[in-house]
């Protein structure tokens, strides 16, 4: 008779909670777990459904002890990991995938997101471990291309960084965003000629792309056309006030064309809106006597 109370609980609950009535789900859930503690899958779906109340602690309480229960359920690990990854515990988010994965094998979603989580980690040769397997579901494939070519540039790696970003131009050549990266690993190599022609040809397809307005100021910069470069970060900013790097630029420009009182305020503001990166030892001094 339990058994057979449990599974109309979860019918009901199971119908409600297609019909988004996720707090009147909880409640049967809530019986069924009653009725049969030990049952794993109850505490996945009501994990489900705190998450779908906003109630993330109680979800990760809920896939943790359906994981107790039932320790191979990648789904779970997965989506545990996921939640976690909301909540910016990326360890905990790297720790759940990765069970996901040793558990299932190389799956196109959870390696995509394992990648994700591990690039935040700036755990780039995992990403880049990643990015390989994912090219093992196709040699085109672009999330692949795309974290190698990420992981690489983070590592400093520009050539082969420049390579990745190539072959994803030859399979969409009218995407912005290899241009751009290939144009920041140029600049990176100090090549702030070649680096200005991407930038321009990303400028082209995307001519609202704030980034590349700000690395190509920051080329032209470095190319000594200062008027141009401000042009360049002053257009960065008005399309993304909220873009640390810009006002960074915009005070190096400043500060070379002598304009000093007006290069600090654009520090202050690189560093209020998160720019954690150390200025120029004089830059870090007139920032003190601030």
């Amino acid at each position: 008779m339990a058994m057979e109370n449990v599974s109309g609980l979860l019918a009901a609950a199971e119908e409600l909670f297609n019909n988004q009535e996720f707090e009147a789900a909880l409640e049967q859930y809530n019986k069924a777990i009653e009725l049969a503690p030990d049952d794993a899958s109850i505490y996945e779906s009501r994990g489900f459904c705190h998450y779908h109340l906003a109630n993330n602690t109680s979800a990760i309480a809920d896939l943790e002890r359906n994981l107790s229960l039932d320790p191979e359920n990648h789904d779970a690990y997965y989506n545990l990991g996921l939640i976690k990854l909301e909540e910016e515990d990326l360890e905990g988010a790297e720790a759940a995938l990765t069970k996901a994965l040793e558990i299932y094998g190389d799956s196109f979603e959870y390696l995509t997101n394992y990648a994700h989580i591990c690039m935040r980690l700036q755990k780039y040769d995992l990403v880049i471990d990643c990015g390989k397997r994912l090219l093992g579901f196709s040699a085109d494939n672009r999330h692949g291309l795309e974290y190698l070519g990420l992981a690489h540039l983070e590592k400093e790696e520009y050539e082969t960084a420049i390579e990745y970003y190539k072959r994803i131009l030859r399979l969409d050549p009218r995407n912005p965003l290899p241009y751009h990266n290939i144009g920041s690993a140029l600049s990176r190599m100090e090549d702030h000629q070649e680096a200005v022609r991407y930038f321009n040809t990303a400028l082209n397809y995307d001519p609202e792309f704030a980034y590349s307005y700000n690395n190509r100021g920051f080329s032209k910069f470095h190319l000594g056309a200062y008027d141009d470069a401000l042009e360049d970060v002053e257009q960065a900013i008005e399309i993304d006030p909220s873009n640390a790097s810009a006002y960074k630029n915009r005070g190096l420009i400043l500060k070379q064309t002598g304009k000093m009182e007006a290069a600090i305020q654009d520090f202050l503001k690189a560093r209020e809106l998160g720019y954690e990166k150390a200025f120029d030892e004089d830059v870090e001094a007139m920032l003190q006597e601030k």
